[in-house]
């Protein structure tokens, strides 16, 4: 029983070994272990544990767990959520924008709204009074309005515009200056020699129906008024309006750049000479 093959095995599983490391050109010993079978494989077990711990530390508790397919952290999660509601609103906003511009154009146009254009969600159908309409060309869009009311102007200096109620609406000059360029068929406008940086007023109440920009005129504004009246402001600089503002009358609508304000008079989608109407 005594040299029987378990008791070998546990003879040699006790037996001390040593480990040595050496210098190979004087045979110095230079590290020694003297361990045991049975604490060398503790030794490995232990030293494989622990570099698994360490290992999931290292991938849970740092920025490498990004890496991971799937697996991102929670301040992520929560700025892609922001940017998708970010994306939706912009979205939704874009949409209530092309519908407005649409209804604009309708108005312009003398068209019908044949369906809610409130909701955005469904394709809003509308019949227009005309086959085209080009909205970067403004003296198209003027001569497309359309009313069933007549406008009775009087040219005197006073420039006295009647509404309804036969109460006159004075016509103010949009800037303080004077005539550069006279009214033409050509061009539709007259030009008025002013100072850099003096205030554009608005010659009448109305609404911002336009504001744009464009190399060849500068900067456009058209304003709606009452018994279907249009000013145009061309190359007015720096606007301090936006489209659908209210601005009454003498009210400053922008701050010149330049030296010289096109300005124009619309009237049922004619052009009117302003000097019959306003005294420069």
């Amino acid at each position: 029983m005594e040299n029987s093959i378990f008791n070998r095995v546990k003879k040699q599983y006790k037996r001390l070994y040593r480990f040595v490391i050496m210098d190979d050109a004087t045979f110095e010993e230079k590290v020694v272990f003297r361990l045991t079978p049975r604490l060398f494989g503790i030794l490995s077990v232990s030293l494989t544990i622990l570099l698994i711990i360490l290992t999931i530390m290292l991938i849970a508790f740092t920025p490498l767990r990004e890496y991971i397919p799937g697996y991102g952290s929670e301040q992520s999660n929560h700025k892609m959520f922001l940017l998708q509601t970010k994306t939706d609103s912009l979205t939704k906003l874009i949409s209530e924008i092309k519908t407005y511009e649409q209804d604009i154009k309708t108005v312009l146009t003398g068209g019908f709204f044949k369906d809610d254009t409130v909701d955005n969600t469904q394709e809003t159908s509308i019949v227009t009074g005309k086959k085209e309409f080009a909205f970067s060309e403004y003296d198209t869009v003027l001569m497309q309005v359309k009313t069933d009311k007549e406008v009775n102007l009087s040219k005197n200096n006073s420039a006295n515009i009647k509404n309804d109620n036969d109460s006159p609406d004075l016509l103010f000059a949009p800037v303080l200056g004077t005539i550069q360029q006279q009214y033409t068929s050509e061009l539709r406008a007259i030009k008025i020699l002013s100072a850099r940086g003096n205030a554009v007023f608005a010659s009448l109440a109305g609404t911002v129906i336009y504001v744009d920009y464009n190399l060849k005129s500068g900067t456009c504004i058209m304003m709606l008024h009452s018994n279907n009246i249009v000013t145009v402001y061309q190359n007015a600089g720096s606007p301090i309006v936006n489209v659908g503002d209210y601005v009454k009358s003498k009210q400053m609508i922008a701050m010149l750049d330049s030296e010289v304000l096109t300005f124009a008079l619309w009237v049922n989608g004619s052009a009117v000479n302003p000097e019959k109407y306003i005294v420069f």
